[in-house]
């Protein structure tokens, strides 16, 4: 038979990813903010996380997304919905501003998507050749 064509919104090909997103926007911030010490600037979860681990994370698992599937629009927004969850339970934690994490987070997860769904086209388009 025919293969069924993408979901709406390509739903069923972001399933896969949710579970990444959840640990890197909720699971990962909560660790380390449970293991950060109380210093003047909290490492881990003030510096590391927010600079480094979820841009990178956020990038590179849209881009493997958007090289599989193409652009999955609900990719970024499971990504936001992870750290908006977050910033609730992490105000229990600590006193810090948490709101930059909800640009970063879709500003990279949407940029690896693209990206990805970028190279995708250009491979499907060199093959053709």
């Amino acid at each position: 038979g025919l293969a069924p064509g993408p979901s709406p919104l390509k739903w069923r090909e972001t399933l896969p990813y949710l579970p990444f997103a959840a640990l890197l926007c909720l699971a990962l911030p909560l660790v380390l903010r449970w293991i950060d010490t109380v210093d003047v600037v909290p490492v881990l979860s003030g510096l590391l996380y927010p600079y480094l681990l979820l841009p990178v994370g956020a990038f590179c698992s849209g881009l493997s997304l958007g090289r599989r599937r193409g652009v999955c629009p609900l990719y970024p927004a499971a990504c936001v919905a992870g750290v908006l969850v977050f910033i609730p339970l992490a105000r229990l934690m600590s006193n810090m501003y948490d709101w930059p994490l909800v640009t970063i987070a879709l500003v990279c997860a949407l940029a690896g998507n693209l990206a990805g769904a970028a190279l995708r086209q250009r491979k499907g388009r060199t093959e053709k050749r």
